[in-house]
C-alpha cells in the first residue's frame, strides 16, 4: 500500500505514484492538513492545485487550498483537469510546485495525491523523503504566520493546455473519424477538444465529467473496453482512444476493433519521435519495445515502474514509456495521455495506411500480466524462493524480482505500490512459453502471500 493509516499512529507515505488510499480510512482531511504543513515548509513559492472527477478528490482539493492558505501559501486552483494538464500548467505558469488530487485508474473508493516540481515533473525520491519527515514532525497547532495565503480560481488553464497541444502538433494529413472513451474522468472534453482543433471528427462515449463512472471501470483494459471495441466496428471509426481517470494513461483500439496491447502503444509512440537518444522503459515493458527502439538507434535504459520520466530527465533522454504511459521530452517531462494520443493520431493521418496496417508491421512478443489480490506479502520469503528456484538464471532486483532466462524470456514479480495486489508479468517470443511462465509465477507467489479477504 502507498500509505499507512494515520489514525493508527502511522504517517503518510509515498508509493509508486504519489500517495493513495481509501477515502476517509487511509486518506482524509486530517492527513491532508498535515501534508499542507509539510508542503509549506518544503516549497518556497506559490503552488497550484487540480483534481480529477471523483467527488472526494474535489473535497480534498478544497481542503488542501484552505490548509495551504492557512500556513501562508498562495494557491491557484485549476479545478477538474487531467494530471498532465496540471503538470503543464505548473511549468508554464511559473509555480514552485503543483498538487494533483487523483487516484488515477484505482477503484472509486480510492483517492490520491501527486506532487510536481516547478518543471511539471513528479518530485524525486529525495523530495518525497523530505516531505515524509516534515509530516512526521507535524503537531496540531495554530500556524505561526498571521498572514493567510491568497486562494485564486483559474478556469482558463485547461484551455491553455488544449491550445498549446493543438498548436504544437501539425495539422492533419487526412481527417480521421475518432471514437473517444474517457471513462467519465478528468480527460473528458480535453482530448476531444484537441482533436477537433486538429481537424478530426470525434465521437464520444463516457466523456462527460462525472464522479459515477457508470460506463466502465476507471482502468482502460481489454476487459473494460469490450463495448467500446464493438462500437468501433459498428460505427466504422479509424481509431478509438480510451483514458483512465486522470488522463495520463491511454489505450488505443484500431479500426478492426482490436484493443491494442501496451507494447503497441509504446511502439507507435516511438514512430513519432524523430530525435534519437536515450529511451527509458520500465522494468515490466515488453522486450519487443526495447528491440524496436534499439533497431531505430535509441540507447535503451530500464527504470523502476512509475519513475521512467525521472530517469529520462537524469540521462537527458528523449523518450520514456511504461505500460499505457508515454513521455515525449520534446513536449514535457511528464506522462501525457492526451498529448501522445493526439500525436499518434496525427501520425496515422499522414500515413497512407490504416492504424491496423501500421500495427501489423510491428513485431511483438507474447506478453501477459496477472494480478493477485493479497492482504500481506512475505517479501523476504518470496525473494528467497525466487532466488532458489531460478538460481541458474539472471535475477534483477531493480523493482521487484525480474528473472531473465537464457532464451530472452522474462518473468517479473512485483508487489503493487498503490493497491493490495501482487503482479506477475511474463514476456517471451513464444506464446506457450509466456503462458507457462505466468502459471509458474502465480503458483510461486501464492505460497508467500495472504489472499485478500
Amino acid at each position: 500500500m502507498s500509505l499507512t493509516n494515520s489514525s493508527e499512529g502511522g504517517v503518510l507515505k509515498f508509493g509508486t505514484s504519489g500517495i493513495r488510499g481509501i477515502f476517509n480510512q487511509q486518506l482524509s482531511l486530517k492527513e491532508v492538513y498535515r501534508l499542507c504543513y509539510a508542503l509549506n515548509q518544503s516549497f518556497d513559492g506559490d503552488l497550484c492545485i487540480a483534481y480529477d472527477t471523483r467527488q472526494a478528490s474535489q473535497t480534498l482539493g478544497y481542503g488542501m487550498a484552505a490548509g495551504l492558505s492557512y500556513y501562508g501559501k498562495n494557491v491557484t486552483v485549476f479545478g477538474v483537469v487531467p494530471t498532465p494538464a496540471l503538470a503543464f500548467l505548473t511549468r508554464e505558469s511559473g509555480f514552485s510546485g503543483g498538487v494533483m488530487l487523483t487516484a488515477s485508474h484505482n477503484p472509486p473508493e480510492y483517492v490520491g495525491i501527486k506532487i510536481f516540481d516547478n518543471e511539471g515533473v513528479e518530485i524525486s525520491l529525495e523530495k518525497e523523503k523530505e516531505i515524509e519527515n516534515l509530516i512526521s514532525q507535524y503537531e496540531e497547532r495554530r500556524a505561526e504566520k498571521t498572514r493567510l495565503g491568497e486562494i485564486r480560481f483559474d478556469e482558463t488553464g485547461g484551455w491553455r493546455y488544449i491550445d498549446r497541444i493543438a498548436s504544437t502538433l501539425q495539422k492533419s494529413g487526412r481527417r480521421l473519424r475518432v471514437l473517444l472513451d474517457c471513462g467519465n474522468g478528468a480527460a473528458s472534453t480535453f482530448t476531444a477538444a484537441v482533436l477537433r482543433q486538429l481537424g478530426h471528427e470525434v465521437l464520444t462515449i463516457n466523456s462527460h465529467p462525472c464522479s459515477c463512472s457508470l460506463g466502465r471501470t476507471l482502468e482502460p483494459n481489454v476487459y473494460s473496453l469490450q463495448e467500446t471495441s464493438k462500437m468501433v466496428r459498428s460505427l466504422g471509426v479509424d481509431i478509438a482512444v480510451a483514458h483512465d481517470g486522470d488522463g495520463d494513461r491511454v489505450v488505443l483500439i484500431d479500426d478492426k476493433g482490436r484493443i491494442l496491447e501496451d507494447q503497441m502503444l509504446s511502439m507507435l509512440a516511438l514512430l513519432t519521435i524523430p530525435t534519437r537518444g536515450v529511451a527509458t522503459i520500465s522494468i515490466n515493458t515488453s522486450q519487443s519495445v526495447q528491440n524496436l527502439a534499439e533497431k531505430f538507434g535509441f540507447k535503451v535504459l530500464r527504470a523502476r515502474l512509475g519513475k521512467t520520466f525521472l530517469e529520462m530527465r537524469e540521462k537527458n533522454g528523449v523518450f520514456a514509456t511504461e505500460p499505457s504511459k508515454v513521455t515525449d521530452a520534446s513536449w514535457g517531462i511528464w506522462e501525457d495521455g492526451v498529448y501522445i494520443a493526439s500525436k499518434i493520431i496525427q501520425h496515422v493521418s499522414t500515413s497512407s495506411n490504416s492504424l491496423s496496417q501500421i500495427v501489423d508491421t510491428l513485431p511483438k512478443n507474447a506478453y501477459y500480466q496477472r494480478n493477485i489480490l493479497v492482504s500481506e506479502v512475505d517479501r523476504l520469503g518470496l525473494e528467497q524462493r525466487i532466488l532458489e528456484k531460478y538460481r541458474d538464471e539472471t535475477v534483477e532486483k531493480l523493482d521487484g524480482w525480474k528473472v531473465i532466462f537464457k532464451d530472452g524470456s522474462f518473468l517479473l514479480f512485483r508487489v503493487s505500490g498503490t493497491e493490495p495486489k501482487a503482479r506477475i508479468y511474463t514476456d517471451s517470443s513464444s506464446e506457450k512459453r509466456a503462458a507457462e511462465l505466468l502459471d509458474e509465477g502465480a503458483t510461486l507467489i501464492e505460497t508467500c502471500t495472504t489472499p485478500a479477504g
